[in-house]
């Protein structure tokens, strides 16, 4: 991680909330637990905090791009509930 992305960080964390948006087919094909994305969140969690800024929240689709939901990107659901829920506009 290079200096001025972690200066990125700490200047937009005081303005911005940040969230995640993923696609992680990796779920639905046993590649990845789900457990291990709750780990993965809290460590990016961490990190987002150890540049001065805050991680609202992890948010991932875990389909294959076959199975046709409607959260998966370049969809804007996980998007639009992500604002819904955490108060963005």
């Amino acid at each position: 991680f290079t200096l001025r992305a972690q200066e990125a960080l700490f200047l937009l964390g005081t303005k911005f909330k940040f969230h995640i948006v993923t696609n992680q087919p990796g779920v639905a094909l046993g590649l990845i637990q789900e457990q291990e994305l709750s780990h993965l969140s809290e460590w990016l969690k961490d990190f987002f905090f150890r540049q001065g800024a805050r991680l609202e929240a992890f948010h991932y689709c875990p389909h294959r791009p076959e199975d046709g939901c409607f959260c998966r990107k370049p969809g804007s659901m996980m998007i639009t509930e992500a604002a819904r829920n955490h108060g963005v506009d």
